[in-house]
């Protein structure tokens, strides 16, 4: 069994509004409905006050969502989504495989992923349903993630 985390795709982030996740993203959502798959959405708040000024997770995404009772939002005000992703995961499953999407690949999808793999998760990084704000090279990320023991896949090939 494996579980998805979709990581800030919040519209104040301009790699979350970029049209060519969409497909990849469903396709992942879609895997997860199949097999009853949790998936945690983490939206990133400022300052102790949960400023929602990045918006809420693209509507796309939680239209998606409809029908599927396995999934939690956790809120996170750091690059670091990982122990709240780990808490939620703690109501639905005791797996420890990760599929991880969202933005920005180079810091919150990053810094989560690495925190999920230090607490004993396989981590696998969708790339295709990945962007940054920042411009970065993904083939330079991707190189990154395969170094810190990351693993990284394309949708099209799962």
């Amino acid at each position: 069994m494996h579980s998805l985390v979709i990581i800030d795709m919040q519209p104040g982030f301009s790699g979350a509004c970029t049209t060519s996740l969409r497909q990849p993203i469903l396709r992942e959502i879609e895997l997860c409905k199949k097999h009853k798959w949790p998936i945690i959405i983490v939206e990133f708040c400022r300052g102790a006050k949960f400023n929602f000024s990045f918006g809420a997770t693209m509507p796309y995404i939680r239209n998606a969502l409809i029908g599927h009772h396995r999934y939690r939002y956790v809120y996170k005000t750091q690059n670091d989504g990982s122990t709240k992703v780990r808490d939620a995961l703690k109501l639905f499953t005791k797996c420890k495989k990760v599929r991880v999407v969202g933005v920005n690949t180079c810091a919150c999808v990053r810094e989560t992923a690495l925190g999920l793999q230090k607490k004993n998760y396989k981590v696998s990084i969708i790339m295709d349903g990945c962007n940054c704000s920042d411009d970065c090279s993904p083939n330079f990320l991707i190189y990154c993630f395969n170094q810190e023991g990351l693993n990284t896949l394309r949708t099209r090939l799962v």
